[in-house]
């Protein structure tokens, strides 16, 4: 590397950033790799090459050095890509938001037309019952069971045959809100999967999978990690007192050796 000149090195930079081969990040490994690459790469030829690159003609021609100007263009159009990320997140987020107050809702009121329509059914049967009995009173039957079912007509105080049909259009009424609402509520469902997923791609990073989640659940976190600790002491102590008891078997053993032997 040494053998080759300056001139060399100015022009395989100058082709690899022409072609796109190198970007800032390659420049700045070489600028670190030793002092004679450092002053090269420094110089504002490959930079401003670089510069128009990345981020085109400007409306005015820039002053040197062009390695301050990449740098504050590159700097701006980072943040820039960070406005327009968190403004992506808040987006996703109030949609799911969103979505999941009308998923309340819809639960909401399929749980209230199931429970009028388990009331209706149960009326109907009811009302039903009632109908049979008055049928039946038509006919012989023994006292006993005449005198309930009249007992039984005569406590329904509305019109049996219209109270019935007015149930049975309840109920195909309810039947068809529950199965729109059940509908609707998969539908809402699905889209807030949907945007949990989407929500799960903005946050993700290749080098901090876990940041988010470490975000919100930072106690957690902590407790798991004092639990560890704290197993590991216990760990710690069992093998301690377990060593400890080894040890003194053995002292007691070799004394009662040197004992026997001394006694001999």
């Amino acid at each position: 590397m040494s053998m080759l000149p300056d001139e060399i090195w100015r022009e395989i930079m100058a082709i690899g950033v022409g072609r796109s081969i190198l970007n800032y990040r390659d420049l700045c490994c070489l600028s670190i790799s030793c002092r004679r690459l450092n002053r090269i790469s420094s110089e504002d030829p490959i930079w401003s090459n670089l510069l128009f690159r990345d981020f085109g003609s400007p409306t005015s021609i820039p002053n040197p050095p062009f390695k301050a100007l990449y740098k504050t263009r590159f700097e701006r159009d980072r943040s820039k890509k960070l406005l327009a990320w968190r403004r992506s997140v808040l987006i996703v987020e109030s949609q799911i938001a969103v979505c999941s107050k009308d998923l309340e809702r819809l639960q909401l009121l399929l749980s209230n037309e199931s429970k009028r329509l388990n009331t209706a059914v149960t009326e109907l049967k009811e009302l039903e019952t009632v109908r049979r009995a008055s049928v039946a009173l038509n006919v012989w039957q023994p006292q006993i069971v005449r005198g309930c079912q009249k007992q039984l007509v005569e406590q329904c105080k509305v019109p049996v045959e219209s109270r019935i049909r007015d149930l049975k259009m309840e109920i195909r009424l309810c039947r068809q809100q529950i199965d729109m609402s059940s509908k609707a509520c998969n539908n809402k469902k699905r889209f807030l999967q949907e945007r949990k997923e989407a929500l799960a791609a903005l946050k993700y990073h290749p080098l901090q999978p876990c940041q988010p989640e470490m975000k919100g659940n930072n106690g957690e976190l902590k407790r798991k990690k004092k639990k560890k600790k704290q197993k590991i002491c216990d760990d710690c102590k069992l093998f301690i007192s377990t060593a400890l008891t080894i040890l003194s078997c053995l002292l007691s053993y070799l004394y009662f050796i040197c004992n026997f032997i001394f006694e001999r």
